[in-house]
This record gives C-alpha cells, sequence and structure tokens, in this order.
C-alpha cells in the first residue's frame, strides 16, 4: 500500500517539501579561502560541494568568480577574461590578433597556459588591459603585482 501525499500547504509531515542545498546569502572569506585551498589540493568540486553542505553549481559560480581553475597549468577563455577582469569577446580577439597564445584543442577547444598568461600580463599590462581589474586566486597576488609593475614599465616605453 502506497502512502498518501499531503496536498495542504500548511502540513507539517514534508511530503511535499523537496530539501535542496542553496548558496549561501554572503560568502565569508573564510569560505572563500577554504574553496581555494580545496582547488589548490585537487579536489574534485562535488567532494567539496558535499563537504561544505551547498550545491554543485554553486560551488562551480564561486570557483569561476573567484578566477580559481579547475586545471592545473592552463585556463579556459572563460577563466582568463575573468581572471584579467575583461569579456570574453576581448580575450577572444586577443586570441584572434595573435597577442595572446593559445593552444588549440581540437575544433572548438583553446586553453591558455599558465606561462602564456604570464608573458601575456607582462607584455600588454596597461595597454590592453587595466592592471587594477586583474583578480588572481584567494592569497596569490603575484599576477596582480606583475600586472602592475608591468604596466609601469609599459607606460615608461610608450613615453619614450
Amino acid at each position: 500500500m502506497a502512502a498518501a501525499r499531503c496536498d495542504v500547504l500548511g502540513c507539517e509531515c514534508g511530503c511535499h517539501r523537496v530539501k535542496r542545498r542553496q548558496a549561501p546569502r554572503l560568502w565569508t572569506p573564510g569560505m572563500d579561502c577554504a574553496l581555494a585551498e580545496a582547488v589548490e589540493r585537487g579536489e574534485h568540486p562535488r567532494a567539496i560541494a558535499a563537504r561544505m553542505h551547498l550545491s554543485l553549481d554553486s560551488i562551480k559560480w564561486r570557483i569561476k568568480t573567484l578566477g580559481l581553475s579547475l586545471r592545473e597549468g592552463w585556463r579556459s577563455r572563460q577563466e582568463v577574461a575573468t581572471v584579467l577582469g575583461v569579456s570574453r569577446r576581448a580575450v577572444t580577439r586577443w586570441m584572434r590578433d595573435g597577442s595572446l597564445r593559445v593552444t588549440r584543442h581540437g575544433t572548438r577547444w583553446t586553453r591558455v597556459t599558465d606561462t602564456d598568461l604570464r608573458a601575456f600580463v607582462e607584455q600588454q599590462a596597461g595597454v590592453l588591459f587595466d592592471p587594477e581589474a586583474v583578480q588572481d586566486s584567494i592569497g596569490q597576488s603575484a599576477l596582480r603585482r606583475l600586472a602592475e609593475t608591468s604596466a609601469l614599465v609599459n607606460r615608461r616605453r610608450r613615453a619614450i
């Protein structure tokens, strides 16, 4: 015999409710640090979501928002755009122009290695993008410092 389901909205039996994990209303710096450390350790997003009691989509969204990469040594177009604080179209334009070196994987997938990204930041900071908009992983501001110093050098070169 099947259990009867309740159609009353105010009932307390809970048969009509579905429990879902939701993203927190506000991500705290401690949550961001824990997420960044888990990504650096190479932990899978599903395991991170289970440990933090959040949905997989919210974890993936926050990883993308923070500019973290789930892949070691390379980044996608969207990740490069997030890190540099520009649009995805700008990254695509730089790829097409040849100013940003990419590695092609098949017909649709393009990847930017971390060394190519650093070389691009060193050459084009202050010229094609604002170094203040660069946001690297939490606790690792090396790329931003590189962008700021390279912007100063590039401005001096253009002034001469």
